[in-house]
């Protein structure tokens, strides 16, 4: 019985090991996958490029201030996604005043000349067009058709079940959100703008990786755990020796007749190893016990002997040369059953 558990109990620390370190691995896999199909989603967004931006053009609502236009609503909303110190920049362009450099007429001897100023939705679309385009000099190709809403409400929508897009600290200009300003313009007019910029980076969602982890560590010991017990029961059912031959396991039996000595320990399977010792002489050999342990067959180097046994006591035991039909008297070595029965 002792052997089975030994057995068992290595077969479950092995087991364990291997189920452990198998379901490991598949969890770091399924991590690094999913990571993986994560930013391959958000390269898909960007189509090759660092940056891509988007905008639209809408109506606007102001009203006139001398040479100055100040606007309520519309105008252009501009978004720009870029992909820079290891996270992601949300650039959000807003269309501000409108300022000339002249009024929009010009009085010479009483007549009235236009000094050709554009008008108040030219100008918004001249200051937009250079947003998202840049002039002649410092061309952009950021420009990507039709990304306005994904870029709007980025990062939502590229997340996944271990990763997060989130916003942040920018690690070298330090601002999670940051509002500025700026200004389009030329010799003729000046078109004011917002400018708000969001940080955000992929974070892992720690909870969700420790808990899958964890499953997956108890999913591999449970395994474990039923291959152990499985191991157990199948060995106990291949094992059906009588109970009686526990008191020959694990003893040193000594031949009252020729002093040698043989001892029986149980191995794998139903089977046994054996230890002979005969004129300080050691032989290591196997045993089997069939017919529902009433025969015994020993295998030694060059050597089979067919016992059947005659009988079996805590301290005596009896086996019957099949060969010579001799029974050979056993004793416990150290208690000198035989003499001490004799007494």
């Amino acid at each position: 019985m002792k052997y089975k558990f030994l057995v068992a109990l290595s077969v479950l620390l092995i087991s364990a090991a291997l189920c452990i370190f198998f379901f490991i691995s598949k969890h770091d896999t399924k991590i690094n996958t999913n990571k993986k199909e994560l930013l391959t989603k958000i390269d898909q967004l960007f189509k090759t490029k660092k940056t891509i931006t988007d905008g639209q053009k809408f109506e606007v609502s102001g009203f006139r201030d001398g040479n100055k236009y100040l606007l309520l609503s519309g105008g252009f909303s501009i978004y720009e996604l870029s992909n820079e110190s290891g996270g992601y920049v949300k650039t959000y362009y807003t269309a501000g005043n409108i300022s000339y450099k002249e009024s929009e007429y010009s009085y010479s001897f009483g007549y009235r000349f236009s000094n050709h100023r554009p008008s108040i939705e030219d100008t918004y679309n001249k200051a937009y067009e250079y947003l998202v385009f840049g002039g002649d000099v410092n061309k952009k190709d950021s420009y990507t058709d039709n990304s306005y809403t994904e870029i709007k409400d980025f990062p939502q929508g590229y997340n996944s079940d271990f990763f997060i897009v989130d916003q942040t600290i920018h690690p070298t200009e330090f601002y999670d959100t940051s509002n500025t300003t700026g200004r389009v313009f030329n010799s003729i007019w000046e078109v004011g703008y917002k400018v708000e910029k969001t940080y955000y980076k992929l974070y892992p969602r720690d909870k969700a990786i420790k808990k899958d982890l964890i499953f997956s560590i108890i999913i591999s010991c449970i395994i474990a755990l039923i291959f152990s017990i499985a191991t157990y029961f199948v060995m106990k059912f291949i094992d059906r020796s009588p109970k009686e031959l526990k008191n020959i396991l694990n003893k040193p039996w000594r031949n009252i007749e020729n002093n040698s000595i043989i001892t029986f320990e149980q191995s794998l399977f139903g089977k046994y190893n054996v230890t002979y010792v005969e004129n300080n002489l050691s032989k290591k050999g196997t045993a089997k016990f069939t017919e529902m342990g009433k025969l015994l067959q020993i295998f030694l180097p060059n050597t089979v002997i067919y016992y059947e046994i005659h009988s079996i006591e805590e301290l005596k035991l009896e086996l019957t040369n099949l060969s010579t039909r001799e029974i050979s008297k056993f004793e416990k070595l150290g208690s000198d059953a035989y003499s001490n029965s004799k007494i």
